[in-house]
């Protein structure tokens, strides 16, 4: 857009460069640099990336608003929280000036918004956004999103609204791997010039870190102890792995069981919610209500409202599980007793 300067609130320390790459992101990452190339004019648009806090949502999205703007420099580019976006809509509300607050917005060339499931909680600002959103995607310009829930179950949004969402691509960042965890890791010593030896790297790794965040602050911790305290790096590894163990986790939820199912069949968070006989989706979402009927202790009829099924659907899903566990035959039953491990860690 022309003769427009506007800061495009980008973090410049998040680029592609210390963005690791997994098989937790890839699809994520593969599709956020190749709009970076072609912004606007790709079938990835608009670009919905799902995931849990901290697994590196933010940081793709500022990748790709900084790489957008290497590409090219006169792109006008945005990233804005969706609680700024509510907060600026209310004082142009308070001024009577709606209209302002829409035309600013359908001037940027790539807008990307944090947290779109907030939106939900606020419904006087649907219809501007509405407004907003087909204008940029009807003049070929990027929209990019993020969100810790899947467009479909966003609660509260118009469903004009959902299937504008529906529109382009939808990506999750799952938890990283080990794997992952390790390079993630290892880029992070490199941008504090800090090495640790590789079996220290290696016991980091096998802890279970709720966010990205919380390895980095590990990290942190550990460089502040070697370094003021001068204490030794294995003992100060291993005292914070002890003090750790003293920390509550997160409580398992059904949300957690779905998350973790998907990640082990390689589905997508959504496809569960989809409305197919396809055995691939059928028999992990049965598999998600096993688990939430007995290790959660769930009802039925809970369980049911949490995939719009009703209760007799549920109990007929976990009981054809425990026959599958009980027939005990060789590959479903390994990979059932595998899965329920990887659940009870989180416990």
């Amino acid at each position: 857009m022309e003769n427009v300067q506007l800061s495009a609130q980008l973090n410049p320390s998040y680029t592609f460069d210390n963005f690791v790459e997994g098989d937790c992101n890839r699809v994520a990452r593969s599709a956020g640099l190749h709009i970076a190339q072609k912004p606007g004019t790709t079938s990835f648009n608009p670009l919905v990336i799902i995931g849990n806090v901290g697994w590196g949502k933010t940081h793709l999205v500022h990748a790709i608003g900084n790489e957008t703007k290497q590409q090219n420099p006169d792109s006008v580019v945005l990233y804005v929280s969706t609680e700024k976006l509510i907060e600026q809509y209310k004082q142009h509300l308070a001024n009577d000036k709606v209209n302002d607050f829409i035309n600013f917005y359908q001037m940027v060339d790539t807008l990307i918004i944090d947290d779109i499931h907030f939106l939900s909680a606020y419904a006087d600002i649907h219809s501007s956004f509405f407004s907003i959103f087909n204008h940029l995607h009807q003049c070929n310009k990027q929209i990019i999103l993020t969100s810790d829930t899947p467009p479909v179950a966003i609660k509260g949004l118009h469903e004009r609204i959902l299937s504008r969402f529906r529109w382009g691509l939808t990506a999750e960042i799952l938890a990283p791997d080990m794997a992952a965890r390790e390079a993630i890791l290892r880029v992070k010593m490199t941008e504090r010039n800090f090495s640790l030896p590789d079996d220290i790297i290696k016991l980091i790794v096998r802890e279970r870190f709720t966010t990205v965040r919380d390895m980095e602050g590990f990290l942190n911790t550990i460089i502040a102890k070697v370094q003021f305290n001068k204490e030794d790096v294995a003992y100060a590894v291993r005292w914070l792995i002890n003090e750790r163990k003293n920390i509550p986790h997160e409580p398992l939820t059904i949300t957690i069981i779905h998350k973790t199912v998907c990640s082990y069949y390689n589905l997508m968070h959504d496809e569960l919610y989809k409305n197919t006989k396809k055995t691939n989706i059928v028999f992990p979402r049965q598999v998600v209500m096993y688990f939430a009927h007995h290790l959660l202790k769930m009802s039925d009829a809970a369980i049911g409202e949490y995939f719009n099924k009703d209760r007799t659907t549920v109990g007929h899903a976990w009981k054809a599980v425990q026959d599958v566990i009980d027939v005990k035959t060789a590959t479903a039953h390994a990979s059932l007793l595998e899965l329920r491990g990887k659940i009870e860690e989180l416990m």
